[in-house]
């Protein structure tokens, strides 16, 4: 690469670098309010595993997008052919090794399909142990591989910033590569097999729709239709017979459509985590080969770009169930005000109440007003906004499953699964 291209590459992870850092961030920001808002309101648990989960892969990619975000800065300043390198061999290592942290974030990502599969292909939902074993995998293997990492000195300049040196082939697949792959191949399966499921329960939600059940009118039925036709003078009552969806049906229905949103919330979720790895992975398996000079640049230039990214895109599929509902409930608001008003930083508060009561055009006259509130004020606020579920009377694992299904699917507007009725 000419020294006109090295400066881009190590420009663009400053910028996507904190783009991810501050998406990791507000997915953080997000559940913590959850928690507080849930024991305020002393209401049905509201942070389901999906919202820990997220937290556990967003704080991964917060130590890993703090070092990404740095870019080339940490490494030696007496590294040759290295542009804006100001840092020390101290510097260059802290960056490894939270960038090796991020590792965990892939085990995340895991975790989070397991999670999916258990509720749409085994309509069960996952244990406090399940869950505690998830969190101890994907945090233990993160911290004992940079540790690891540390102590056989292992850190170096990597050739676009501080990870495991070039000459250490074998640990960069053994810590990093390997496991990451291992990682995508099992997402990808999972994603196949929850695919198939969602099939499955559309066909058969087909059948039951074409022969569903009827119901004979009884004499007293066929009467009151009688008098109704007569009153509304038509001939509906010269039949003897009608025939209406039962409500196990509406059930079935209302199920295996929020199995399909479901199911498409956990595809943007791998697809971003494709995003994220396969121009990076490309770049390191040609050097590992020996054809690091053969590289093209284009190549080189989306993995320094879509690499630090990944906290930005779980950030945006977070969001995208609430994004979805907000733009279906208000159709007349623009994407822009529509984004803002669901942001974590801004839903729930005072300020968030007052936004989603302006139009579109006032969203500068709206930022340079009066837009605080004391904390009694926004305790009430978030209160009002907490919408109670149903107690859990039950421990069947289905209602659980359906129940964090509908979360997963509705987040902070429930009433798109009004037609949903949960079996208890």
């Amino acid at each position: 690469m000419d020294w006109t291209q090295k400066q881009l590459a190590s420009i663009f992870p400053h910028i996507t670098g904190i783009s991810s850092w501050l998406g990791s961030f507000s997915i953080v920001v997000d559940v913590i309010r959850k928690h507080r808002r849930e024991l305020w309101s002393n209401s049905a648990a509201k942070v389901m595993p999906y919202h820990r989960l997220m937290m556990g892969m967003s704080i991964c990619d917060l130590c890993s997008s703090s070092a990404w975000m740095l870019s080339t800065w940490p490494v030696s300043a007496d590294e040759p052919n290295v542009f804006d390198a100001h840092g020390t061999e101290a510097s260059c290592k802290t960056q490894a090794f939270f960038l090796q942290l991020g590792i965990g974030t892939p085990c995340y990502n895991l975790a989070l399909a397991i999670y999916y599969y258990q509720i749409i292909a085994k309509s069960s939902m996952t244990t406090k142990l399940q869950e505690r074993i998830m969190h101890f995998c994907c945090l233990g293997f993160a911290i004992s591989t940079a540790v690891a990492s540390l102590a056989l000195d292992l850190f170096g300049f990597a050739g676009f910033w501080c990870w495991i040196e070039g000459k250490h082939h074998l640990y960069r697949w053994l810590f990093w590569y390997g496991p990451l792959w291992t990682i995508i191949i099992i997402v990808t399966s999972i994603m196949v097999v929850i695919t198939i499921v969602v099939k499955k329960q559309e066909n058969r939600q087909s059948r039951w729709s074409t022969f569903h059940r009827s119901y004979r009118v009884t004499f007293i039925g066929y009467l009151r239709n009688l008098r109704k036709s007569k009153n509304e003078g038509d001939d509906r009552a010269s039949g003897g017979t009608t025939t209406h969806q039962s409500p196990d049906s509406r059930n079935n229905a209302s199920r295996t459509k929020i199995s399909d949103s479901v199911k498409w919330q956990a595809f943007w979720y791998v697809l971003s985590f494709f995003a994220t790895w396969v121009f990076l992975t490309a770049v390191r398996a040609m050097q590992t080969v020996g054809k690091g000079g053969e590289i093209p640049y284009w190549v080189v230039l989306m993995a320094v770009t879509l690499t630090p990214s990944q906290g930005l895109f779980n950030f945006l599929v977070y969001l995208r169930p609430r994004y979805r509902q907000h733009r279906k409930k208000h159709p007349d608001v623009g994407r822009f005000i529509t984004f803002v008003r669901i942001h974590p930083f801004v839903i729930n508060t005072k300020w968030g109440e007052r936004l989603t009561k302006q139009k579109a055009g006032s969203l500068v006259s709206l930022i340079f007003s009066n837009r605080h509130s004391s904390a009694t004020e926004r305790r009430k606020n978030s209160q009002e906004n907490i919408i109670k579920e149903p107690p859990n009377e039950n421990n069947d694992d289905d209602y659980k499953s359906q129940e964090e299904a509908v979360v997963i699917l509705s987040e902070e507007d429930p009433e798109s699964c009004n037609d949903f009725e949960i079996n208890k």
